[in-house]
């Protein structure tokens, strides 16, 4: 029995609480811009925006461990939400002047 609790702790440890190394990238609704998420210093998850031409339309340093679990995804246009299980929830949102910064999404 305590060879099944042994072999059970192994698979949980591997398979760890992150999404893992892996990038994620995601085109928004439109079809207009894009994003893709990186490691920075160590392992800091980072969301780079990109236009259709692949010009960087803004770069955001989330602080957040990739280690830990995380999601990014579009929920509009103009609106990129951010969930990590270590800093909490953020999202990027494009203003008027179509700059892009970053929100606490509660407020």
């Amino acid at each position: 029995m305590s060879k099944i609790y042994s072999m059970l702790f192994v698979c949980i440890a591997l398979s760890g609480c992150g999404v893992g190394d892996r990038d994620h990238e995601a085109t928004s609704p439109d079809g207009t811009m894009s994003f893709r998420t990186s490691t920075t210093e160590g392992t800091l998850l980072v969301v780079t925006i990109f236009d259709q031409n692949g010009t960087i339309l803004h770069e955001e340093n989330t602080r957040a461990s990739r280690v830990h679990r995380w999601s990014v995804d579009w929920v509009s246009d103009s609106k990129i939400m951010i969930k990590t299980s270590d800093i909490g929830s953020l999202a990027l949102i494009r203003g008027d002047d179509g700059r892009w910064s970053r929100v606490n999404p509660l407020r």
